[in-house]
C-alpha cells in the first residue's frame, strides 16, 4: 500500500486521492475538526470506570506507570484477559465514523492470539462467540484486518508487512484507525500511521456485493485483549478514541420518564433518595443512550441536593423490596420509581460514579446536561449501568416531583 498525498496544480484545482485519508468513508474532504464521541487514555489507573474487565486462569492486566499504558499476559492454555468500554460509539447514518487505537507488543507469538478493534461479542464467557465489528488480530504469525457479522467473517486481509519499502514491526508503537461507511452497505477501511504519513493497509467493500449488512450493529465497543490457545504473551494498549467526521446531531428520539402525576415523599433531611432510576431493557444495549436533561420539583418549598449516579449501592427501608422496573415503550430502556416515605429507597453514601451533582432552591431546578463523563452502557457480560437520580432534603422533609429526559443517540 502507499502513503496517499495531495497536490494543488497551477489551476489552482486542490486534489486528493480518493483512498487517502484527508477523504471521509464517504469520499467527501474531511474540512471539521472531529466530535469525540469516546476517549480511552489510562494514565494513572486501569479506568475501571471506563472500561469492563475479565480475565480466566493466569491471564492478567494492570496499568504500567512507565509506559502509560494497559499490560497483559497470558501464560497457559484458556487464559484470556479483556477490556472493553461500557459505552459504544454511535453511528449516524452518512457520517464517517473512526474508531482510533495505538499500543505496542502486538506482534504475533505462537498459541496466542491477539485483539483491538471496534466490536463486541456474546456476553458469556469466554466471550469469543458471535464476534461483531471491526478487528485487527494475530495469529501465530501474522496480523489480519478482519471485519465480522455476528461470528461470520465478512472480510480478511493480511497486514502483517502491507507497506512497500516500510518493514513493520508489531512489537513497537503503532497507530491504527478504522474508518466506515454503514447504512447497512458500504465501505471499511483501515490506516495506519507513521511519522508525518497515513498507510492505507485494508480495504473492503460491500456495495452492489452482499446482501445482508457486513456487520450486524454500527454501534460498537472500543475492545481489546489477547487468549492463549497453548502458548505465552504480551501485550499493551496505550489509547484509543471513536472520532465522528462532523457535527452530533440529536436526530434520534428523546426519551421522558417523570415520576407521575402524585407528589413523592422523601423525609429525612441529609439523606439521599433514588428518586428513580433507568437501565437498559435486555439486549438492546447496543443503542446507545445519551443524558439529556432533569427537573426536580419541590412543592414543599425545601432546598434539595441532587445528583445523577451510574450504579450507586441502593438500600430498600421499611417495606420497600428491590427497584422494579418498567419497560418504555418502543425504546430500549427500563426505568424504576423509587419508594417514598418509610419505605424508600436510599443511597449508601459515596458509592457509584458521580457524573453531576447541583443543589437546587425550594420549589424547582432543572438542568440541560452536556459533556458528561460517562453514558449509559454495559459490561462484557451484558449487565447494565443503572443510572439514578437522586435527591437529598436539605433542612426538612422534601415532597415533590422528578423528571429524566434520555437521547437515544
Amino acid at each position: 500500500m502507499v502513503d496517499h498525498m495531495s497536490y494543488i496544480n497551477f489551476n489552482r484545482d486542490v486534489a486528493f486521492s480518493s483512498t487517502s485519508g484527508q477523504m471521509d468513508a464517504f469520499n467527501r474532504l474531511k474540512v471539521s475538526i472531529g466530535y469525540t464521541q469516546l476517549d480511552i487514555r489510562p494514565v494513572a489507573d486501569e479506568l475501571p470506570e471506563k472500561l469492563s474487565k475479565v480475565t480466566n486462569g493466569t491471564g492478567a492486566g494492570s496499568f504500567d506507570s512507565a509506559t502509560r499504558s494497559l499490560a497483559m499476559t497470558v501464560s497457559n492454555n484458556g487464559d484470556y484477559v479483556i477490556y472493553q468500554s461500557f459505552e459504544r460509539g454511535y453511528y449516524q447514518s452518512g457520517k464517517d465514523l473512526s474508531p482510533i487505537f495505538t499500543g505496542h507488543n502486538f506482534h504475533p507469538q505462537a498459541g496466542v492470539q491477539k485483539q483491538i478493534g471496534y466490536f463486541n461479542s456474546s456476553t458469556v464467557a469466554p466471550y469469543s462467540a458471535n464476534e461483531d465489528g471491526l478487528i485487527v488480530e494475530t495469529d501465530d504469525t501474522k496480523v489480519y484486518a478482519k471485519v465480522r457479522y455476528d461470528g461470520v467473517e465478512t472480510g480478511s486481509v493480511d497486514i502483517t508487512n502491507p507497506i512497500t519499502g516500510v518493514t513493520l514491526d508489531w512489537s513497537k508503537g503503532q497507530i491504527l484507525r478504522w474508518d466506515f461507511q454503514w447504512l447497512g452497505k458500504g465501505k471499511v477501511r483501515l490506516f495506519l500511521v507513521i511519522e508525518e504519513s497515513e498507510y492505507l493497509i485494508a480495504s473492503f467493500y460491500h456495495a452492489n456485493i452482499l446482501a445482508a449488512p457486513y456487520m450486524l450493529s454500527p454501534n460498537h465497543s472500543i475492545r481489546f485483549g489477547m487468549r492463549s490457545t497453548g502458548g505465552a504473551g504480551v501485550m499493551n494498549f496505550q489509547c484509543a478514541a471513536i472520532i465522528q467526521n462532523g457535527r452530533n446531531d440529536e436526530t434520534n428520539n428523546n426519551i421522558s420518564i417523570r415520576s407521575g402525576n402524585g407528589a413523592h415523599s422523601f423525609p429525612t433531611a441529609g439523606t439521599a433518595y433514588v428518586a428513580m432510576a433507568v437501565r437498559y431493557r435486555s439486549n438492546y444495549g447496543d443503542l446507545p443512550i445519551g443524558i439529556g436533561s432533569f427537573d426536580v420539583l419541590s412543592t414543599s418549598n425545601d432546598n434539595v441536593a441532587i445528583q445523577l449516579l451510574l450504579n450507586p449501592t441502593v438500600v430498600p427501608i421499611g417495606m420497600a423490596g428491590p427497584l422494579s422496573y418498567t419497560a418504555v415503550t418502543n425504546k430500549p430502556v427500563e426505568w424504576a420509581l423509587g419508594g417514598a416515605g418509610a419505605n424508600a429507597h436510599t443511597i449508601t453514601p459515596g458509592t457509584g460514579i458521580e457524573l453531576y451533582s447541583a443543589v437546587g432552591l425550594a420549589n424547582s431546578y432543572s438542568n440541560r446536561l452536556v459533556n458528561l463523563s460517562r453514558r449509559l452502557g454495559n459490561s462484557i457480560n451484558g449487565t447494565s449501568d443503572i443510572l439514578v437520580l437522586s435527591v437529598t432534603p436539605l433542612t426538612a422533609g422534601l415532597t415533590g416531583f422528578t423528571n429524566l429526559n434520555l437521547i437515544q443517540l
